[in-house]
């Protein structure tokens, strides 16, 4: 039943893919048509397909999310494995502490989180604020909107995933 709910999706997507594209609701030809009798006709495309290696956007975008995903994964094994290292190696008594501080982020909506750091990389975010005050920087930093707030977005999402698993690897 699991395995059934899981896997219609992709099987619908895949489907999808390999159907005609018409103006038309759904924007889609049916890949059986049963109008010809007892056997089906199969309509079937691979336009679809040939488009998405002959338009070079799919390709860059395609390779640029796997180039994100890998700095953001070393990112995360950089800061995650330390960190694991460090609660498996502390005493008892630290290290449940330390635990719950690396699970307290999940008891707050994943989504307010996210927010949370729209307001602090903001251009009037608390980290310009303070770079300012400091006298680091003369004008806010352009944080938000970059390559630098993604890696920041994933990192942050990802990191407890990283830490707990070589958490319980190391103990």
């Amino acid at each position: 039943m699991v395995i059934t709910v899981f896997l219609t999706p992709f099987a619908i997507v895949f489907k999808i893919s390999f159907s005609e594209v018409v103006i038309a609701s759904p924007p889609i030809k049916d890949v059986f048509d049963w109008t010809g009798g007892w056997l089906p006709t199969i309509n079937t495309t691979l336009e679809n397909y040939e488009y998405l290696v002959d338009d070079d956007l799919y390709i860059k975008s395609y390779g640029n999310s796997l180039r994100l995903a890998a700095i953001a994964t070393i990112a995360c094994l950089l800061i995650g494995f330390p960190m694991a290292y460090a609660i498996a190696r502390a005493q008892k008594t630290t290290r449940n502490i330390l635990l719950l501080l690396v699970i307290l982020p999940f008891w707050t909506s994943f989504l307010l989180r996210v927010y949370a750091w729209i307001g602090i990389i903001n251009r009037q975010g608390v980290l310009n604020n303070i770079l300012i005050w400091l006298g680091v920087i003369d004008e806010p930093l352009r944080l938000m909107y970059t390559e630098f707030a993604v890696f920041l977005g994933i990192t942050y999402s990802y990191l407890p995933f990283m830490i707990l698993p070589l958490y319980a690897n190391l103990e």
